[in-house]
C-alpha cells in the first residue's frame, strides 16, 4: 500500500493545526478504509516513545504492526530488485569485455554494493528535498543489509576465490594497493556494524536519538567505498577521458553517483541545522 500520501495528509494536517479526528476525516473522503486508518494511528501511538526518529523512518515499524508480514514482502521485492541489478550489469561487463567470468562476476559485486549501500543513504535525503521517492523510503534497511551481504561477497571472492589475480598478503599491501585495501577492510566493519543494529530490537535498547547517530558511520563507509573503488580505477578513467574510444567504464557513473550520496547528505545536514537555528532564535531573543 501506498503510504506517502498518508504520512502527507498527516504532516500537512497537523501543520495546519487540524486534529487527528479532522485528518481521519479527510483521509476516509479521499478513499482510506476506517480499519487501516484506525490502525495507522494505533501503531503511530506505540512508537511515541521513539522521539528520535521523525515520521517516515517509523513507517517501517507501523506497516509491520498495522499488517503483519509486510516485511517480508519488502524482503523480496528488495532481493528481486538486486537480481535485476546484478544481471544489468553483469550484461554491461559482458558487452564491455565480451567474456564473463568470476573475476567480472566479482566486479560487479563491487559495483552493486555501491549502488545498493548508495541508494539506502541517499533516500533520506531524496525523500527530505522531493516527494517523488517517499513510496521508497522504507526500504532503506532493506537495500542497506542485501548491500552490505554484496560488498562481504566482494571481498570473499577477491581473498579466496580468486588467489591467481589478488594473491595474499603480496597484492594487497603492495604500495599502490594498501591504502585502498585498509579503506575498503574498513567500510566493511562499518557496514557490518549498522547491518547489527538494523532491527527494532537495537532501536530500541539505543533509543531513537543514540541509534540514528550510530547509523551516521554509513556515510564515512560509503566514503571509504568511494576512495576504494577511486584508487583502484582512477587511471582508467584517465585513459578512457583521453582516448574516448569506447564504452565508458562503469565505474565512472558510479562514483558520480557515489558524490550525490555524500553530497546530498551534507545539504540535509545544513538544511536541517538552518531550520533548528531558526526555531532557537525566538527562544534566544526572549
Amino acid at each position: 500500500m501506498d503510504l506517502a500520501p498518508v504520512e502527507r495528509y498527516i504532516r500537512k494536517g497537523r501543520e495546519n493545526g487540524l486534529s487527528d479526528t479532522q485528518i481521519k476525516e479527510k483521509l476516509r473522503i479521499i478513499g482510506y478504509h476506517d480499519d487501516f486508518i484506525d490502525d495507522f494511528f494505533s501503531a503511530m501511538e506505540k512508537h511515541k516513545a521513539h522521539t528520535g526518529l521523525n515520521f517516515l523512518e517509523k513507517i517501517g515499524e507501523i506497516i509491520e504492526l498495522a499488517h503483519p508480514g509486510a516485511e517480508t514482502k519488502f524482503w523480496i521485492k528488495t532481493f528481486f530488485f538486486t537480481i535485476a541489478l546484478f544481471t544489468i550489469l553483469s550484461a554491461y561487463m559482458f558487452l564491455t569485455h565480451g567474456d564473463y567470468d568470476l573475476y567480472l562476476a566479482n566486479k560487479v559485486f563491487a559495483y552493486l554494493s555501491m549502488i545498493l549501500v548508495g541508494l539506502s543513504l541517499s533516500l533520506s535525503g531524496i525523500c527530505y528535498f522531493w516527494n517523488f521517492a517517499d513510496t521508497r523510503f522504507i526500504y532503506r534497511k532493506y537495500l542497506g543489509v542485501i548491500g552490505f551481504f554484496t560488498t562481504l561477497s566482494h571481498g570473499a571472492i577477491s581473498l579466496f576465490l580468486l588467489p591467481d589475480f589478488f594473491p595474499f598478503p603480496a597484492y594487497y599491501f603492495y604500495k599502490s594497493n594498501v591504502f585502498s585495501f585498509f579503506a575498503g577492510i574498513i567500510a566493511l566493519i562499518l557496514l557490518f556494524a549498522m547491518t547489527l543494529v538494523s532491527n527494532k530490537y537495537a532501536m530500541q535498547k539505543m533509543g531513537g536519538k543514540l541509534w540514528r547517530r550510530f547509523m551516521s558511520i554509513g556515510y564515512l563507509a560509503y566514503a571509504l567505498i568511494i576512495i576504494h573503488l577511486g584508487i583502484y580505477k582512477f587511471d582508467e578513467w584517465k585513459n578512457w577521458i583521453v582516448s574516448f574510444n569506447s564504452f565508458p567504464p562503469i565505474t565512472l557513473p558510479l562514483v558520480v553517483f557515489g558524490i550525490f550520496v555524500i553530497v546530498i547528505r551534507l545539504a540535509l545536514w545544513v538544511d536541517l541545522a538552518r531550520k533548528n537555528k531558526k526555531k532557537a532564535a525566538p527562544v534566544a531573543s526572549t
